[in-house]
């Protein structure tokens, strides 16, 4: 964005807009272990005193914390954990978070799947701002799709219902407009998780068209309401 600023007038408003603040890795340790160990480890690397290592950092955090979609066992590769944000990556990226005053947008980047999707994630009601996050979705997959790619724009529950998410925590505790990006392949693709090399790049250039729809929409859209919680 930076090196295009000057040259894109969209990517210099956006900067001139908003404060981009951006966590590269949550989950360090896991990502580690995956270059040396176990290509698809999905967990942190918790010692959970039985055998078993890890917990599943994307059912943690602590918004409607294992009420649907995690599992209590921690040999599970969507282990919940003992607790609500029972991990110090979840407490300290919460932190920083929290820390951010005037949080208005925030992007959970995941992979795979091609899919925008907006809260919630831990039910199928739709949200208070179901409406005008669709718009949002439908905005970002319409500028990935022109690259030849098909992302579908969803509520996060048509993905997997699950609670302890990050794009809900965020949505609710920072009163941001939150989105996850799953990222390519599709899911009707055999490769899965190992994305072939030179699709990378190719992948990124579109996901970044979708961020800059994703900035673009909240310029246009500045007084988008704080979602509004379920009991």
């Amino acid at each position: 964005m930076l090196k295009n600023a000057e040259s894109d007038a969209q990517v210099k408003n956006h900067l001139q807009n908003f404060v981009y603040r951006i966590v590269p890795v949550v989950n360090p340790d896991g990502y580690e272990y995956t270059r040396s160990k176990d290509r698809f480890w999905r967990k942190n690397r918790r010692n959970n005193g039985d055998g078993t290592f890890g917990v599943d950092l994307n059912r943690n955090w602590n918004y409607k914390w294992g009420y649907v979609g995690g599992d209590t066992d921690p040999s599970s590769d969507i282990y919940q954990g003992p607790s609500a944000a029972s991990e110090p990556e979840v407490q300290v990226t919460a932190a920083y978070m929290k820390s951010v005053s005037k949080a208005y947008g925030a992007i959970d980047w995941h992979s795979y799947g091609q899919v925008a999707g907006w809260s919630w994630g831990w039910t199928f009601t739709p949200s208070s701002n179901n409406a005008i996050l669709k718009k949002m979705g439908d905005s970002v997959v319409k500028a990935i799709n022109k690259h030849g790619y098909k992302f579908d724009s969803a509520q996060s529950a048509s993905l997997g219902v699950a609670s302890g998410a990050a794009d809900d925590y965020m949505a609710v505790n920072l009163e941001a407009v939150s989105m996850t990006m799953e990222l390519c392949p599709s899911d009707d693709n055999s490769v899965g998780f190992e994305l072939p090399p030179d699709q990378i790049i190719p992948c990124a250039s579109a996901v970044y068209d979708g961020h800059k729809a994703f900035a673009e929409f909240l310029v246009n859209n500045p007084n988008i309401p704080p979602i509004v919680d379920i009991p």
